[in-house]
């Protein structure tokens, strides 16, 4: 793609597949400086090469399953763990807030006192555009936790392969063998679970196999636990050669907003136009709709039957908002991660996800 060496606009950054996005930002003569573009530009590239790492990656490890010692450096002043000794194992960024409250809830038992907390804060290219370490991340874990930092190892994204981890927050309960008891990846959603988890394991009860449904590249998004006319609509949509699907939470989700809408909504009608069919789902909501405006598929997809999640929420073991997913002949194909720049001038640049996403499916 050429970048216009000067003060770059909307075109320059999105390419001539993006003219849509610069007519609807007209008015406000929005204009990215040359470095601001740059920094677009890295970080679309950076989602496309995740979007592949992930194509490659092992599914998550699951009860039954062995994990060998991970090799990681301690952070100061924190001690290396036992791996011959039973522990909850957590990865994901160093702010993690849920395993925080986990390690907390489970340190006021007198039962949990021989279970080890170990915390490893993965690759800073899972997290954010090369952002230093948070220190205060750090330090905010509790004194016992064995906080290991895959951060800078070049190592670190084979072995976290290796066990299907990538970008959002899992879980695992190990014995003394490094035997997988229990795992789960959805700790940035609820922790709860997790801590009734442990609690059955140190008392010998049997713990419930986690319903996490692991999303796996070449097939298809499962419909059947969705509603009729939601089924029948994304069965059309899989029918074509390529499918975007944009997952939100208006609800939940802070940066879902309009403000989003209006930065790649251009994207997302250009891709229509290509026909290339695109679905925006919002999830979690508290009712549902189906319509097409522009021919995007627009879907609300409620809460019912007093559940804590909506239906595609739990069928396609969504993690993370926004996220977009890519369909290819009716068969998941892999999800591309958000990323967002608001800059020092005041301007934001909400789109770079979604332009990664087109630059996918050309």
């Amino acid at each position: 793609m050429k970048i216009i060496l000067a003060s770059i606009s909307l075109t320059a950054v999105f390419g001539a597949a993006s003219l849509f996005f610069v007519q609807a930002n007209k008015k406000e003569g929005l204009r990215f400086s040359n470095e601001q573009a740059g920094l677009i530009e890295n970080d679309v590239n950076v989602l496309m090469k995740s979007f592949e790492e992930f194509r490659g990656f092992a599914e998550q490890a699951t009860t039954g399953d062995r994990i060998d010692p991970l090799k990681f450096t301690p952070f100061p002043c924190r001690n290396s763990p036992n791996w011959s000794k039973p522990m909850l194992l957590t990865f994901g960024s160093e702010y993690s807030p849920n395993v925080k409250l986990l390690h907390k809830d489970l340190s006021s038992s007198e039962a949990t006192r021989d279970l080890q907390f170990v915390h490893i804060v993965y690759p800073r290219s899972w997290v954010t555009s090369g952002d230093p370490i948070n220190q205060e991340g750090i330090t905010s874990f509790q004194s016992e936790v064995s906080v290991l930092n895959a951060t800078d190892d070049k190592k670190a994204k084979t072995f976290l392969m290796r066990l299907g981890i990538h970008d959002g927050g899992y879980v695992f309960i190990l014995d003394e063998s490094g035997i997988v008891r229990y795992s789960a990846n959805d700790i940035g959603l609820d922790w709860k679970h997790v801590s009734d988890a442990v609690k059955k394991y140190i008392s010998g009860t049997k713990i419930e196999v986690s319903d996490n449904k692991i999303r796996k590249i070449g097939y298809q998004l499962p419909l059947e636990s969705l509603s009729t006319d939601i089924q029948e609509a994304l069965k059309k949509r899989f029918s074509s050669e390529y499918n975007v699907l944009v997952v939100k939470s208006t609800r939940e989700c802070s940066i879902c907003g309009s403000n989003m809408d209006a930065s790649i909504d251009p994207i997302l009608l250009d891709l229509q136009r290509r026909n290339i069919n695109v679905s925006v789902v919002d999830v979690n909501t508290s009712s549902s709709s189906i319509k097409y405006d522009s021919g995007i598929l627009r879907i609300s997809d409620a809460i019912e039957n007093d559940k804590p999640r909506s239906a595609i929420f739990d069928a396609w073991n969504v993690r993370g908002y926004p996220s977009i997913f890519i369909v290819k002949d009716g068969k998941y194909e892999g999800e591309v991660l958000y990323r967002s720049w608001t800059f020092t001038d005041g301007k934001k640049a909400e789109h770079i996800q979604a332009l990664a996403a087109s630059r996918l499916v050309q």
